[in-house]
């Protein structure tokens, strides 16, 4: 069977092959994809722009909180101070603009396949894109449930059952009171 993180690094493995976290860009590639690098790296690849080429070492992951980028920029700060000539990134399908703000504040390298970019070795590379908006390429994931309001009017319609009939619920019970009391929210509210 296979792991989420390991449909995740097929799906940047491929994404990467095909350019996707850069489509639009104009005169900037990817070559060279190599998994798994001598390194202990998930993924190694060369990105042009123009003339100028730069090695990128990847970490690739479902997701990157900040608190996870947080625990991790040390390593990478010490990694980059010894291997100037490379940049190391990390790699998910989604960066969120929070993930994406701590990265470029604590420079910190990342790739999204929405098409978010961030790669700066300084004197020799720079390429950015933000605020790039995507959809889930992973599908209806453990991830993209992380980025739902749970204060909407459903969740907040789900809670409200939880928490004024306390026992212990199926997924089919869920369902049904939800239904029953989005029945009775739209009658009282048309």
């Amino acid at each position: 069977m296979e792991t989420a993180s390991n449909s995740t690094q097929q799906l940047i493995f491929e994404a990467l092959e095909n350019q996707v976290p850069i489509k639009g860009l104009p005169g900037v590639s990817i070559r060279g994809v190599r998994k798994e690098p001598a390194q202990p790296f998930d993924v190694s690849f060369d990105l042009l722009s123009g003339p100028n080429q730069i090695q990128i070492l990847g970490e690739i992951k479902p997701t990157f909180t900040p608190r996870l980028l947080e625990e991790i920029a040390p390593w990478i700060r010490r990694l980059k101070s010894m291997r100037p000539d490379v940049a190391v990134a990390v790699i998910t399908p989604l960066l969120s603009s929070q993930a994406q703000t701590f990265c470029i504040e604590n420079g910190i390298d990342f790739l999204d396949l929405a098409g978010n970019v961030f790669v700066n070795v300084p004197g020799k590379f720079t390429l950015q894109r933000n605020g790039m908006r995507g959809r889930n390429p992973l599908g209806a994931t453990a991830d993209s449930a992380r980025n739902v309001n749970v204060f909407s009017g459903r969740f907040s319609r789900i809670l409200r059952v939880l928490l004024e009939k306390p026992k212990s619920w199926t997924i089919t019970e869920i369902a049904r009171e939800l239904e029953a009391e989005s029945t009775r929210f739209h009658e009282l509210f048309p």
